[in-house]
């Protein structure tokens, strides 16, 4: 099957949901959805990854498989929605050791940079999840954290005073 074909002329939550359906009835075709995701061709990989996104909601079992690919193409830059649906996607998941200085790293730039709130917003929930599992990093990433909020949305704001307050408690 042709899943590109399905992604040319709509962008809509039914045509995510339509092709999701038929990756749900045929998991095999994950694999031609990875592929999509990883031509990081404009708009077919942004919609393939929605896809991704809404189906680790419900099936991350499906998606675990895949977590190194999101992480690699994640890294090589791309629409803001793609960065925002695989750090969703992130999120959900624990990041296999080997990629951990890499997500994080990522991470750290996606917060302190100039990208839009969504992307920081999962960055942050990341980041929250490696100063649980690494004491060691909470400074940093407390630091990362009030840096990025400081010109952010009242939302992304938000998100941060609570995130930081977490981490204030956290292994003290």
């Amino acid at each position: 099957m042709q899943l590109k074909t399905l992604f040319a002329d709509e962008t809509s939550r039914a045509n995510t949901d339509f092709v999701l359906n038929i990756i749900l009835q045929k998991p095999e075709l994950l694999n031609e959805l990875i592929d999509l995701v990883s031509l990081k061709e404009e708009p077919f990989s942004r919609r393939a990854i929605w896809v991704l996104d809404i189906c680790d909601e419900g099936h991350p079992q499906l998606i675990e498989p895949f977590i190194g690919v999101i992480i690699e193409n994640l890294t090589l830059g791309g629409h803001d929605a793609y960065k925002r649906h695989s750090l969703r996607i992130l999120s959900r998941h624990k990041i296999p050791e080997i990629y951990e200085v890499e997500v994080f790293d990522f991470c750290l730039r996606i917060i302190t940079g100039n990208e839009a709130a969504a992307p920081k917003f999962h960055a942050i929930n990341i980041l929250y999840q490696f100063a649980d599992n690494v004491p060691g990093l909470k400074h940093e990433i407390i630091a990362a954290i009030e840096i990025g909020i400081q010109e952010g949305s009242v939302g992304l704001k938000n998100i941060g005073q609570k995130t930081l307050k977490k981490l204030n408690k956290l292994h003290t």
